[in-house]
C-alpha cells in the first residue's frame, strides 16, 4: 500500500475519506528564564559585557563589584579592562 500525506481514498460506501497529515516545523524554542540571569547574583538580567574577553555573564552591579575587587572574568579568568553596559531591544 502506498501511503502519502493528503491521500484520498474511497470507502465501501463510496464516500471519499481524506487524510490530511501535515508535518509542521517546530517554532523557536522558548527562552529559558535562567539563560538571561546574572551568573553571580541570579537576580538581575545580564546587562554588561566584560572587555577584553567579551563574556556576557553578569549584571552591571555584579560586574562593577568584580571590576573594583579582583578584576578577573569568572569564566576565563582573563583580566577585566573595562565594563560595557548593554541594552536589549
Amino acid at each position: 500500500a502506498d501511503v502519502r500525506a493528503n491521500q484520498t481514498r474511497t470507502s465501501a460506501s463510496s464516500t471519499p475519506v481524506t487524510s490530511n497529515t501535515k508535518t509542521e516545523k517546530p517554532g523557536p524554542k522558548p527562552e529559558k528564564t535562567e539563560d538571561h540571569l546574572c551568573r553571580l547574583c541570579f537576580d538581575k538580567d545580564i546587562d554588561c559585557v566584560l572587555v577584553d574577553c567579551g563574556h556576557l555573564v553578569t549584571c552591571y552591579a555584579c560586574g562593577l563589584k568584580l571590576f573594583m575587587g579582583t578584576p578577573l572574568c569568572p569564566v576565563c579568568r582573563k583580566p577585566i579592562k573595562q565594563l560595557v553596559k548593554t541594552f536589549k531591544t
